[in-house]
């Protein structure tokens, strides 16, 4: 790739990129049930339960 090549693919990245990916439908489930996993285990707790899916909820991350 030559330099015209990097500008433009770095101009479509910033052109594409939301900044406002912000609010309760943007909430990092899975980092905070780590942490709480991580939490449990230094305190020698009982690990917490993962929540249970129904089908059609979608995918484990959401």
């Amino acid at each position: 790739m030559d330099e015209d090549e990097v500008d433009e693919a770095v101009a479509l990245i910033e052109a594409m990129t939301r900044g406002d990916l912000t609010g309760p439908e943007f909430t990092d489930r899975y980092t905070e049930a780590l942490h709480a996993v991580i939490e449990a285990k230094q305190e020698d707790r009982q690990q917490p339960q993962a929540p249970s899916r129904r089908p059609g909820q979608g995918s484990w991350w959401t």
